[in-house]
Formats: structure tokens, C-alpha cells, sequence
């Protein structure tokens, strides 16, 4: 996966703490959105995996359903009424899962 993107998200989660414009969260929920499902798919092509390893399994899983939870949470289609405090918490986690991610795919 293209680390830029991670990285990319990851910026303007963390700018999203502050005090911005409406239109500033709404172009942040699309790329979130559309960056999350950049990610799914590349997950689910680079998951050559055999089932019977299970550890490789586990690992190759869970990305998968954090950023699916994501992208749910992040829709622009059906938008999820949050505070200001849960949505600071959401974009904090997000930039730092983005961040983990996009270390470690670096150069992939």
C-alpha cells in the first residue's frame, strides 16, 4: 500500500482535532472513506495466505476489520451524529492506526 496515503489521512486526522470549516470534515470523511477502501483492497490482494496458519491468519485479519470499522465510521453517505469529544478521540485513533500501517508497508 502507498504509505503517502496512510500518511496523507493521517495529517488531516490530526488537523481535524481543531477548530475547522464544515466543508474541511466533509472532504475529511470522503478521504478517510475512499482511503480505507484503498486499503481493504489492498489488503485482501497482497492476503496470500494458507488458512492452516492460523498466527499469519490472525494477523492478516484484523487490519481488515479496523479499517472496516473506519470506513463505517467515516461515511459520508450516512453520517453518525458523534460529540466533538468522541469524534476527537475517533480521529486521534484513526491518524495513529493510519500511522502504524503506513510504517509498516513502507516500500511496499
Amino acid at each position: 500500500m502507498r504509505s503517502a496515503i496512510c500518511y496523507l489521512s493521517a495529517i488531516l486526522l490530526f488537523i481535524a482535532i481543531f477548530s475547522m470549516p464544515y466543508g474541511f470534515y466533509k472532504f475529511l470523511k470522503v478521504e478517510v472513506f475512499v482511503a480505507s477502501i484503498y486499503a481493504l483492497i489492498f489488503l485482501y490482494i497482497n492476503s496470500n495466505l494458507l488458512i492452516s496458519e492460523q498466527s499469519q491468519f490472525d494477523r492478516l485479519i484484523w487490519p481488515r476489520v479496523v479499517f472496516f470499522i473506519i470506513l463505517l465510521i467515516f461515511n459520508p453517505f450516512f453520517s453518525i451524529p458523534l460529540g466533538k469529544v468522541l469524534w476527537a478521540i475517533v480521529d486521534v485513533a484513526s491518524a495513529l492506526y493510519f500511522l502504524l500501517i503506513g510504517f509498516t508497508q513502507r516500500g511496499r
